[in-house]
């Protein structure tokens, strides 16, 4: 489901960046005429780190300086409630918001939210900590994204 995700996105990104003012969003949600820089789990090969550079870079082509902060959305799956509500209170623990809601189909648990500013060159390295936050709770870190005018 997120690899689709991605894929849609990625697309987009690809065919869509440009040199935009930065203005930062606190809730995608509400997102109109807005474009969303995203990462999300490989699926083609490539490694968390080099799905987040190449995030980075289109952030950059839109920009998104990448030693400004932004708080940023994020996402994870989850096989069982118990997980997903154990995972986002490790995350509210953060000082993140975060939380999580049946998916779409039914099959799993969604824990969404944003990060405290962090600064966007950061992000690489973040994901990584995040996968690995996901890791503890058996539960899968499915990316991030920002969206950017």
């Amino acid at each position: 489901m997120g690899k689709k995700i991605f894929l849609f996105f990625a697309t987009i990104i690809l065919f869509s960046c440009s040199q935009k003012k930065d203005e930062q969003l606190k809730d995608a949600s509400s997102v109109v005429n807005y474009k969303i820089v995203e990462t999300a789990t490989p699926d083609n090969g490539l490694s968390t780190e080099d799905l987040d550079a190449q995030a980075i870079k289109n952030l950059e082509k839109a920009g998104i300086d990448k030693n400004s902060k932004r708080n940023i959305e994020f996402y994870f799956y989850c096989k069982e409630e118990e997980q997903a509500k154990q995972l986002t209170d490790h995350l509210r623990y953060m000082k993140y918001t975060a939380e999580y809601q049946i998916s779409a189909d039914k099959k799993e648990f969604v824990v969404m939210g944003y990060t405290t500013p962090l600064e966007v060159g950061a992000l690489v390295g973040w994901s990584k900590g995040m996968s690995q936050v996901a890791t503890k709770y058996n539960c899968v870190f499915d990316g991030w994204q920002i969206a950017v005018k």
